[in-house]
């Protein structure tokens, strides 16, 4: 899962392919779908489309089935995926009572034509739109084409419609193998394969390798360059292979640490994308800073677009996303959290993470906080070990050769504490230090650097290039090059 899903921002679960060997007829059971459903979860953290194509749209759900189409979209519901594929083809009533109830999920209202009858410059395919836009949060048009230059017509299409105010997010394209460059060009809700997959979903069905190769000869794709203004332990290769694997143009280029004048000249160049630091200060020329920049008072990795220069602070990202994918906000919110650092400094970022996530107090070890940090934040001492201090986590930024008792403050702790699972996040350790054995032994979920590093490089690969590599594979390829 890691390798197929390399650049894709979220995952069809097609319900209609599913084939569940003690079935009878088409459609698979609900407990074969749940238990699908939780496998794919489990293999991945990206958002989940909850789909059911009818035959007459291309998939394998019959038509007479609709009742029962509803009745698995509900469920998916139920089950928590972040979309499900609604079809213009079931009941008025059916969709409306679905969509009813959806929650936080979000409704894709899709509607294909297969009969050659849909004409992208007609108004009979704005009133599909519209239709379409009344039940849906976002919108699917697929039609066919047996003519490459019908491509166009889709452009224009879409065009007018992203130009429309208030209208929905839009994804149109066409079927044939006459439609490839339609999908191409069709630049939201694109569906790709991957060449390890033992099918497609559709006919004609592309990779995002080959659709990468093709927008970057159409011109549609601009190589960009990334600087790397770290030392010599920098991202610089591990971002490389992500471009390569995406078949994206862009190249990363280690510099290592160089004058403020020289980092400002590379990053008004045309072709570069932006730039990554270890921590970046006294640049002047920062035209914005993101809200977690500013939140973090810290810089570590630059933008540029259009000349406009805007500072990231990737590393509190990339905390707050490992965090995030360890436990549930709801285990962090009004809960005491220990961080023990030799510097406010070193803590910040990490402080920054955890009071976003509404953490009701940080206890300080080693440290203290500024004055307007003071009514979140007190010093911990050996009173608070008491037997019903129950932290959410704790968090050490200590460098690893000043930690002598440190694994025995975390066995004192573990064995005071009430929770099942907490998070012990360590920025320097590696598996086999003290204190990381102990927490594991303690049945904790522990995060180190190499977690961390993954997903601080995660969020640089979105915010520099707009991709998506998932956290997984950037873990597979690290562990590759070490070993």
């Amino acid at each position: 899962m890691p390798i197929v899903s390399v650049g894709a921002d979220a995952l069809e679960f097609r319900v209609d392919l599913l084939k569940d060997e003690a079935q009878l007829g088409d459609i698979p059971t609900l407990q074969y779908v749940a238990e699908q459903l939780m496998a794919l979860r489990l293999q991945s953290e990206l958002p989940i489309i909850f789909t059911i194509r009818l035959q007459p749209s291309g998939g394998r759900w019959p038509l007479e089935q609709k009742e029962l189409a509803i009745e698995y979209l509900r469920h998916g519901l139920l089950w928590g995926v972040e979309f499900i594929d609604v079809e213009d083809l079931l009941d008025t009533e059916l969709r409306e009572s679905l969509v009813a109830r959806k929650g936080h999920t979000k409704v894709i209202e899709s509607h294909h034509d297969f009969s050659g009858s849909l004409d992208w410059s007609t108004p009979d395919a704005f009133k599909d739109y519209d239709t379409c836009a009344s039940y849906g949060d976002v919108v699917l048009m697929a039609g066919i084409s047996t003519d490459l230059s019908n491509a166009s017509k889709v452009g224009q299409f879409r065009d007018k419609i992203n130009s429309l105010e208030g209208s929905k997010p839009l994804a149109a394209f066409d079927t044939g193998r006459s439609g490839k460059l339609s999908r191409i060009l069709n630049p939201f809700l694109q569906a790709t394969t991957h060449h390890l997959l033992p099918t497609s979903s559709a006919p004609n069905q592309l990779s995002l390798v080959e659709v990468n190769g093709v927008l970057s000869v159409l011109g549609e794709l601009t190589p960009k360059t990334v600087y790397v203004f770290q030392g010599q332990d920098s991202d610089a290769a591990l971002m490389d292979k992500c471009f390569n694997e995406l078949n994206l143009p862009h190249r990363a280029t280690h510099i290592g640490q160089t004058s403020d004048t020289m980092i400002e000249n590379l990053l008004q160049e045309p072709t570069t994308a932006g730039g990554v630091f270890d921590q970046l200060s006294g640049m002047s020329n920062l035209t914005h800073q993101s809200p977690d920049a500013l939140a973090t008072g810290l810089v570590d990795t630059v933008v540029t677009t259009n000349g406009q220069i805007t500072g990231h602070s990737c590393q509190a990202l990339g905390l707050r996303a490992i965090l995030l994918q360890e436990q549930a906000p709801s285990a962090f919110e009004s809960q005491q959290v220990l961080v023990v650092s030799h510097s406010y400094h070193d803590a910040r970022t990490i402080i920054s993470v955890l009071l976003s996530l509404n953490c009701s107090e940080v206890l300080m070890l080693g440290f203290t906080v500024p004055p307007e940090l003071s009514e979140k934040a007190r010093p911990f001492n050996m009173k608070t070990l008491s037997d019903y201090f129950s932290p959410a986590g704790i968090f050490c930024m200590l460098p690893l050769h000043d930690r002598s008792v440190f694994a025995s403050l975390i066995t004192m702790i573990s064995k005071r504490q009430r929770r099942r699972r907490i998070v012990y996040l360590d920025t320097h350790a590696s598996t086999k230090d003290p204190a990381v054995a102990a927490a594991r032994g303690a049945g904790w979920c522990v995060v180190t650097r190499e977690h961390i590093s993954a997903a601080v490089l995660v969020e640089r690969l979105r915010v520099l290039v707009d991709q998506s590599v998932p956290y997984s594979f950037v873990r597979m390829v690290r562990r590759q090059q070490l070993s």
